[in-house]
C-alpha cells in the first residue's frame, strides 16, 4: 500500500503481526479528510457570500439615504465631459466646476472616507 503524498493518517487498527494498517481504514481516513475539507470550503464560501451581501446591501442603503449618487454620476460625467471640451478654460471655471462637483460628492465621500474630500485634503 502507497500513502499519497500530503495527507494524515490516523492509525485505528494495524495487522498484530505485520504491524500494517488495514487498507479498509486508510481509505475512510482519506474520504473523512475529503469530506472535512469540502465541508470547510463550503463553509468559508457561504461565510463570503453573506460578507458581501451584508456589504453590498448595507452600502445601498447609505447611499439610498442620500438621494444623490445618480446625481454624483452624472455630475461627474458632466465634469469630464466638460473639462474635455474647455481645454482652454480659465483658472476661476476650473474652480468653480471643482466646487459644483464637491458639493455634490463631499456627503457621499465622508460617508466612505471620513472627514476628507475625493483629494485627500480635509473638507
Amino acid at each position: 500500500m502507497t500513502k499519497p503524498l500530503n495527507t494524515v493518517v490516523t492509525v485505528k487498527r494495524f495487522h498484530r503481526q505485520t504491524m500494517k494498517i488495514y487498507l479498509r481504514d486508510f481509505e475512510n481516513s482519506v474520504d473523512v479528510a475529503k469530506h472535512r475539507k469540502a465541508f470547510e470550503k463550503e463553509e468559508q464560501r457561504i461565510i463570503s457570500r453573506n460578507e458581501l451581501g451584508s456589504y453590498v446591501f448595507n452600502l445601498r442603503n447609505k447611499l439610498d439615504k442620500l438621494h444623490i449618487p445618480n446625481r454624483l454620476k452624472d455630475a461627474i460625467q458632466e465634469t469630464i465631459a466638460w473639462l474635455e471640451s474647455n481645454q482652454e478654460a480659465i483658472k476661476e471655471e476650473y474652480e468653480n466646476k471643482q466646487g459644483t462637483l464637491k458639493e455634490i460628492a463631499n456627503p457621499i465621500t465622508r460617508i466612505f472616507f471620513g472627514d476628507t474630500d475625493i483629494s485627500g485634503s480635509r473638507g
